[in-house]
């Protein structure tokens, strides 16, 4: 785990190079006195309740929230590729250790949805199949054993 939204964003943009990204993440700790959250905690995280009475984590740095048709910072730390744009952009996933990430289809699931629920998120309508990048694959080939052997599909930006 990155532990801050500040290094997630910049991690984004490594992944896709030559593509304009940004993100932020959030967390939906289960157990909220652990040292992982404390930690967490003790480099600017920090918790933050939803309209709907459930708590989620907010790691240090910038941090993106659905208006409306759009998204915009919440909280706003640092520069930032994107500040601004239409919900019909955005793609959010939910990742757990208990397995691989899924995108979230339905715009009443998203965690920072502060606003009416958007008519216009489609995430299907954003991502594309094609073989990872090849600045990509080598910026973290060493860290990836065996990841230059494979045809990796990645989700990407049509825009």
């Amino acid at each position: 785990m990155v532990h801050s939204n500040y290094w997630f964003d910049i991690l984004l943009r490594l992944c896709y190079p030559n593509t304009k990204v940004s993100g932020s993440y959030t967390l939906a700790p289960a157990q909220p006195q652990s040292p992982e959250i404390a930690s967490i905690m003790y480099f600017g995280g920090q918790f933050i309740t939803l309209p709907n009475g459930k708590s989620i984590l907010a790691p240090h740095g910038s941090l993106y929230g659905i208006e409306g048709e759009n998204v915009t910072f919440l909280l706003k730390m640092g520069n930032t590729l994107i500040d601004s744009a239409p919900l019909e952009d955005v793609i959010v996933l939910d990742w757990t250790d208990s397995g691989p990430f899924k995108i979230i289809r339905d715009a009443n699931q998203i965690d920072l949805a502060v606003s009416p629920r958007a008519e216009n998120y489609h995430p299907e309508n954003r991502i594309i199949s094609q073989t990872a990048s090849p600045i990509a694959l080598r910026r973290f080939a060493r860290l990836l054993p065996g990841l230059l052997d494979h045809n990796i599909s990645t989700g990407l930006s049509q825009k």
